[in-house]
């Protein structure tokens, strides 16, 4: 298997994941939701009902961070697919494998990434 398609295996296998990790966290907040509706009398419902508020939104920042990574990873496969997959975004030039390895959806090197996060 070459380097490209171990990428693509790579960036297949975390898809995979991510979609799994929304769906559980789709599934969970509905759980939540319905099991503290049948345990709370209608006194503690008020105070339930503001902590089920402040971990549904804690859910959906995080469902938010999902579903940018699984943009990120899609963005790559398709990169990977038309043939500018390992291409800095910045800069033009190649992203090092190393850092693909580590990170095989990074759209930078790691020269115009620390650029970025400087500004």
């Amino acid at each position: 298997m070459s380097p490209q398609e171990q990428q693509l295996q790579k960036l297949l296998d975390l898809k995979r994941d991510l979609e799994n990790d929304l769906e559980r966290l789709s599934r969970d907040a509905d759980e939540s939701e319905q099991e503290l509706a049948a345990s709370l009398s209608y006194d503690d419902r008020v105070a339930g009902l503001a902590a089920l508020a402040q971990d549904r939104e804690l859910d959906l920042s995080l469902e938010e961070k999902v579903r940018m990574l699984l943009d990120r990873v899609n963005a790559a496969i398709t990169e990977i697919n038309d043939g500018t997959y390992g291409t800095c975004k910045s800069c033009g030039k190649p992203i090092s494998r190393e850092r693909l390895e580590f990170l095989p959806y990074a759209e930078r090197c790691v020269e115009c990434k620390r650029r970025q996060e400087m500004k």
